[in-house]
């Protein structure tokens, strides 16, 4: 008879860090961004960042193409308050979002991937946005 051995499971890996997402709304042809801070991405997290980020700026944006992700689900509420268009670029086609992808790789300049983003506040996000914008 053998000897009962046990087999461990390999311990698991690593998580990854805590990450505090944010929202980017950038503006084609002027280039005006603006980047908000929001404490998880749900529809109703993006919905009230998004028109807080657009509050003093009712005319800088004028449109917004969007993912597909759920957190622009209640784009209708956005759209309701603010005088602009919402566009939804097809899935997997990230050339239809070439602002978007483009902001974000400057933004990945001063918040490299990968970042543990908790200790980051809304007053740096402001400093980015104000220094891509060229303010």
């Amino acid at each position: 008879m053998r000897a009962h051995t046990s087999i461990r499971p390999p311990p698991f890996p690593p998580l990854p860090p805590v990450q505090k997402p944010s929202l980017e709304a950038g503006e084609r042809k002027t280039g005006y961004v603006l980047i908000g801070k929001v404490a998880a991405r749900t529809a109703a997290e993006a919905t009230r960042a998004l028109l807080e980020l657009l509050a003093p700026h009712p005319q800088r944006v004028t449109t917004i193409t969007a993912d597909n992700g759920t957190e622009f689900h209640w784009y209708a509420q956005v759209a309701s308050v603010n005088p602009m268009r919402f566009y939804f670029a097809t899935p997997h086609h990230s050339w239809e979002q070439g602002t978007d992808e483009n902001t974000n790789g400057l933004i990945r300049q001063y918040l490299p991937k990968g970042l543990t983003l908790a200790g980051v506040t809304q007053s740096h996000y402001e400093t980015i946005a104000a220094t891509l914008t060229g303010c």
